[in-house]
């Protein structure tokens, strides 16, 4: 009886076994890269008129590393009740305000929209977090963050409407102890950073 030739047939599974492991390759490459893009939502680029931040983590580090505070401006953007919707551009688009306020604070918006597909995941996940740490459950809040502390510590809290020299100004008055230390230890680092440029 003539022997049935297989190789012809084991050629073929060989190749389907590499093409099915060069195709897991590619997609487990592609998760994993998907996910660290994922863990950290990608900051928008800082200009002179906006330099609000979305990144909590990478704003906490650059207030450590500039001495200042972490200034968290929580908001529901696309809410279709209430007023604080109409309060975002006083403070987000105002450039006297941020310029003032980023003398001495990391300022970060802190957006949570009905839309749940108008964040990435890690972003909202991000967003839910600090809302839920901090307890945050009327908008528009803000929150004074000293950034020594993983999650930051809070130095102070306002909820409601008020113009962008009122909130600024009632914050350095509950902190002012604060204010006057990290003032003093930026004014520290400076003179260092000039010392080591001569």
């Amino acid at each position: 009886m003539k022997k049935t030739d297989f190789s012809f047939i084991k050629a073929m599974i060989g190749s389907y076994k590499s093409f099915l492991s060069v195709l897991f390759f590619f997609l487990f490459s592609f998760s994993v890269l998907s996910g660290q893009e994922e863990n950290l939502p990608a900051e928008k680029k800082e200009t002179k008129t906006n330099s609000w931040r979305n990144n909590f983590r990478g704003a906490r580090k650059t207030a450590l590393q500039e001495k200042k505070f972490l200034l968290l401006f929580f908001t529901v953007s696309d809410a279709s009740s209430g007023n604080h919707f109409h309060l975002i551009p006083r403070y987000k688009y105002n450039k006297n305000f941020i310029k003032k306020a980023a003398k001495d604070h990391i300022l970060v918006h802190i957006d949570l929209p009905k839309d749940k597909y108008s964040l990435s995941r890690a972003h909202r996940k991000q967003n839910e977090q600090l809302c839920s740490r901090f307890s945050v459950t009327h908008y528009p809040t803000f929150l004074l963050l000293d950034p020594r502390t993983p999650w930051g510590n809070m130095l102070c809290r306002r909820t409601g409407s008020f113009s962008p020299d009122e909130l600024l100004d009632d914050m350095e008055k509950r902190a002012s102890a604060h204010y006057k230390r990290i003032r003093k230890e930026r004014e520290k680092m400076l003179s260092s950073e000039k010392e080591l440029k001569k």
